[in-house]
C-alpha cells in the first residue's frame, strides 16, 4: 500500500497535501502542547518546598478555608456526557472506515492514522481531568491543569473542524475530475463520510464548551 498518492488540481490543494500535513497538525500541536504542559507540571510539583515535622515526615499544608477542607470533586454523568460519548464513537469509527477504504483502495491514508489516536487520548484526558487536576489543587474551584486541558482539547477540535472542512472543499473540487465512481470508494462517498466527521467534531466541540460552562462534577 502506497504512503500516500492522489492528482494534482490547477495548482490547488490536494488531498496528499491535506492527510499528511493539514489533518495531522491539530493532532501534532495538541500532543505537543499536552506533553509540554505535563512536564512543566511535573517540574513544579518536584519544586515545591516539602514542609516536614520533628520526625522528617512530610506535613500536609492545612486548608486555608472551610470550603477545602475534605473538598474532592467527582464526575457526574449528564446527557451531555453520553451524548458526547455517542459523537466521540462516531468519530472513531467514521476515521476508521476512510482509512479501511483508502487502504483497500490503494490511495493511500497518508497520517489519518494521528487523527483517531489523538482522539482517543484527548477523551481520555478529558475523562479523567477532574482526577489529574486534583494532583496539583486542593480546592474545590478547577485548577491550572484542568482549565489547560479542556483549553487544549477545544483548541484541537476547533483545528480539526477546521482542516476537515477544507479537505471537503477539495474533495468537491475534486470529484468532477477524479471521481473514482469505478472503485470501491468514490469521491461522493468519502465526502459524505467527511462530511459526518465533520459534523460530529462540531457537536463534540459545542458539547466540550456546554460542559465547561456548566462542570459536570459534584463536590464531596
Amino acid at each position: 500500500m502506497p504512503f500516500t498518492q492522489g492528482p494534482s488540481y490547477n495548482g490547488e490543494l490536494t488531498t496528499t497535501f491535506e492527510d499528511v500535513i493539514l489533518i495531522p497538525l491539530p493532532c501534532w500541536i495538541f500532543l505537543v502542547t499536552m506533553a509540554v504542559m505535563f512536564i512543566i507540571n511535573r517540574i513544579r510539583a518536584r519544586s515545591k518546598v516539602t514542609v516536614t515535622d520533628e520526625h522528617g515526615k512530610p506535613v500536609k499544608p492545612a486548608p486555608s478555608g472551610p470550603d477545602e477542607q475534605g473538598a474532592r470533586r467527582h464526575l457526574r454523568l449528564r446527557w451531555t456526557t453520553y451524548i458526547f460519548f455517542l459523537f466521540t464513537f462516531g468519530i472513531l469509527f467514521l476515521s476508521f472506515d476512510e482509512i479501511a477504504r483508502l487502504a483497500i483502495l490503494g490511495w493511500g491514508v497518508g497520517l489519518l492514522p494521528f487523527v483517531p489516536i489523538t482522539t482517543i487520548i484527548a477523551t481520555v484526558l478529558y475523562l479523567l481531568r477532574y482526577r489529574l487536576g486534583a494532583a496539583s489543587h486542593s480546592g474545590p474551584g478547577p485548577s491550572g491543569m484542568e482549565r489547560g486541558i479542556v483549553w487544549r482539547i477545544l483548541a484541537f477540535w476547533a483545528g480539526m473542524i477546521i482542516m476537515e472542512g477544507l479537505k471537503l472543499h477539495t474533495l468537491n473540487e475534486l470529484k468532477a475530475s477524479f471521481p473514482r465512481k469505478d472503485t470501491g470508494y468514490p469521491v461522493e462517498q468519502q465526502m459524505f463520510d467527511v462530511a459526518i466527521l465533520t459534523a460530529c467534531m462540531a457537536i463534540v466541540f459545542i458539547l466540550t464548551i456546554v460542559e465547561m460552562v456548566r462542570p459536570n462534577f459534584t463536590v464531596k
